[in-house]
């Protein structure tokens, strides 16, 4: 992988290269919300906490009430953007099974 197809991000207090269209929804919310406490988190989102570490892991994506509640805990009032950036990841990797 050469520097110009990949994207950095610091994960696990290190910085790794993710090929670009690999960095997934997973990868994003590892990364925000890695240092946040799950349980508040699980509340916010009317969930359990093991379903927010499934989201992290990818092995489950977030319905569409929980990622705007994971992007209004994390950004606030400016929570729009932070959802169609993570709308996209998801749907980017949809078109990407077929």
């Amino acid at each position: 992988m050469d520097k110009k197809t990949a994207t950095y991000i610091k994960k696990h207090g290190r910085v790794m290269a993710i090929e670009k269209g690999v960095y997934q929804l997973h990868d994003d919310l590892e990364l925000k919300l890695g240092d946040k406490n799950k349980n508040q988190i699980a509340r916010k989102c009317k969930v359990a906490r093991q379903t927010v570490y499934h989201w992290i892991d990818g092995t489950k994506e977030p319905t569409i009430p929980s990622l705007i509640a994971i992007a209004q805990y994390l950004c606030g009032d400016e929570w729009e953007a932070q959802y169609m950036a993570w709308s996209k990841m998801i749907n980017t990797k949809h078109l990407n099974k077929e």
